[in-house]
């Protein structure tokens, strides 16, 4: 009859809204959860990865972009924001992808972001906080600073293992000075006891590496001031330098088989 027809079709309309109104509840529920993992995921990522400047101003961060595209993936890896607070405003300064490793502050406005691209490559991003200016250099294998942020060195482990250094007053775009070495046919035990260290007044530079075409260390201090003029130059008797520091501006040491040497210049 057409009256218990009309029953059953009303029934499989309940049925079905009933079923879809279930589901759009779970998914919803899904979604929620999905959002505040998603949310303490990028807490985490803030505390693990914030800098704040020295004056304690201004703060920077990274934080992955939420996406409701995939059901098992609550980030986009592809995207990978750095962000800046200063106390009234939030900023995103900066877009990359997973690779972005970490980040530090050079001057108050001004920041530098790492980024990770697989063998002898890392590369690092100056970002002008004020000026939006953006400029990536190529730091090899690793570098390190000077005191004073104007000038970076560079650690390469390619065919021409050493070290390159670049110069804010060339905006980092040239070596003002390099120091490489051929690995030798037979291999050698000492390409990996290259150590820099900058004096604390960033005048000074100095340097172990494994001497040119001898399997032997050597000692080489540079004059930052006068075009990186080499100051001093000694071969070691030692083929293990476990550390290279400074006492004040004008002694470097070196420790050999546990025994400190003091090297005036």
């Amino acid at each position: 009859p057409k009256f218990l027809k009309s029953i059953l079709l009303l029934a499989v309309l309940i049925i079905i809204s009933v079923v879809l109104s279930e589901s759009s509840r779970t998914t919803s529920q899904l979604e929620t959860r999905r959002k505040g993992a998603f949310e303490q995921k990028n807490q985490d990522l803030k505390e693990l990865s914030q800098k704040s400047f020295p004056s304690g101003k201004k703060l920077a961060y990274f934080q992955a972009k939420y996406t409701k595209d995939e059901i098992s993936q609550i980030g986009d890896e592809d995207y990978m924001a750095v962000m800046v607070e200063d106390g009234v405003n939030k900023t995103a300064v900066f877009k990359g992808d997973f690779h972005l490793s970490s980040l530090e502050w050079l001057t108050n406005d001004e920041l530098v972001v790492y980024r990770s691209c697989g063998t002898e490559c890392i590369t690092a991003n100056l970002i002008g906080i004020k000026t939006a200016e953006k400029q990536e250099i190529n730091l090899g294998v690793g570098y390190s600073w000077s005191p004073d942020k104007q000038y970076v060195l560079a650690y390469h482990y390619a065919t021409n293992y050493g070290i390159s250094i670049a110069s804010r007053k060339d905006h980092f775009e040239k070596s003002l000075l390099q120091i490489r070495r051929i690995y030798p046919p037979t291999g050698s035990a000492l390409a990996d006891q290259i150590k820099a260290i900058w004096a604390s007044d960033s005048t000074k530079l100095a340097l172990v590496i494994r001497k040119e075409s001898e399997e032997r260390l050597e000692l080489l201090v540079f004059d930052l001031v006068n075009d990186f003029q080499l100051l001093n130059q000694q071969d070691l008797v030692e083929t293990s330098v476990s550390r290279l520091a400074w006492s004040g501006t004008d002694t470097v040491i070196l420790t050999e088989n546990g025994i400190d040497r003091k090297i005036s210049l």
